[in-house]
């Protein structure tokens, strides 16, 4: 479980605590459930290297093959980091959210796309006028 690609949520859904995990990007290959049986293991005395050969890679390119011993640290340092910093990690979260809900960005606005046989708006109308008499004014140099 890799923080910058898991999204904690809080509330709302009624699944407090749970992993929902962003669309995009590359898989992790060490799930949860890899991740907490290597816990589980580590807990009960037994060595990354002795836990490895166990741990298959569930899907992808390397589906059916164990993981690396690289990929485990990095998942225990990833999980104990999470473990060390809980406010800092759903402070993150709660920043990412409030990003997420910001609804002030502009947006591109759809223009009408006006037909020959369209009636004209009174604010066209008004326009095609002002323009119409702009014309029809005699210059000074006349």
């Amino acid at each position: 479980m890799v923080p910058t690609t898991d999204l904690l949520v809080l509330g709302g859904s009624g699944r407090t605590g749970t992993h929902v995990r962003k669309h995009g990007g590359r898989p992790p290959v060490i799930t949860d459930d890899m991740l907490h049986t290597v816990l589980r293991r580590r807990a009960n005395g037994e060595s990354v290297e002795q836990i490895q050969p166990d741990l298959i890679i569930p899907s992808g390119k390397r589906k059916g093959q164990a993981t690396s011993v690289a990929s485990i640290y990095r998942a225990l340092a990833a999980h104990e980091k999470q473990e060390a910093y809980p406010e800092a990690i759903a402070q993150a979260h709660a920043d990412f959210a409030d990003l997420q809900d910001v609804d002030d960005i502009p947006r591109p606005r759809r223009d009408r796309i006006r037909r020959p046989d369209d009636p004209l708006t009174p604010e066209e109308a008004d326009l095609r006028q002002r323009l119409h008499d702009q014309t029809q004014q005699p210059t000074e140099a006349e």
